[in-house]
């Protein structure tokens, strides 16, 4: 909450409440290619005011969600097919670093990153229940 105070002082914005997540299933793919679960745990909350959101966030787990001593964590981008869009990216150099898999089976969304510069890709079937909720009209994405 005070990270909400103070980014929406600094920006001008204000924030949904926040809500909680977990992912029990994320596959992770270490620097040296290993790969493992790294499950997901934690808070968030966007910006009401757009279109740029902020998202603030608290988590736990290793990884990707491992506290690196930076601020800035990741870019997220609507994708129509994470995966594909990933692949894509390898050839400019990123390599997958997280897929999350949901309650369904399905995987909304996969992380990919090259140095420093880490993006969320999300599925755009999850647009309209992200959209909803940053307007108000539902609990949660």
């Amino acid at each position: 909450e005070a990270a909400m105070d103070q980014y929406g002082k600094a920006f001008g914005v204000t924030f949904r409440p926040p809500v909680s997540r977990t992912y029990e299933q994320v596959d992770q793919q270490a620097e040296d290619g290993r790969i493992y679960n790294g499950p997901f745990q934690g808070r968030f909350t966007y910006s009401v005011e757009g279109p740029v959101h902020i998202e603030l966030m608290e988590v736990s787990g290793e990884g990707v969600w491992a506290a690196d001593g930076k601020s800035f964590h990741h870019l997220g981008v609507w994708s129509s097919d994470p995966h594909a869009q990933a692949r894509d990216l390898e050839s400019a150099g990123f390599r997958w670093e997280a897929r999350l898999h949901a309650s369904d089976g399905s995987v909304p969304i996969v992380f990919v990153r090259n140095g420093d510069l880490r993006i969320e890709l999300l599925n755009e079937s999850r647009q309209p229940n992200f959209r909803a909720w940053v307007e108000g009209r539902r609990d949660g994405p």
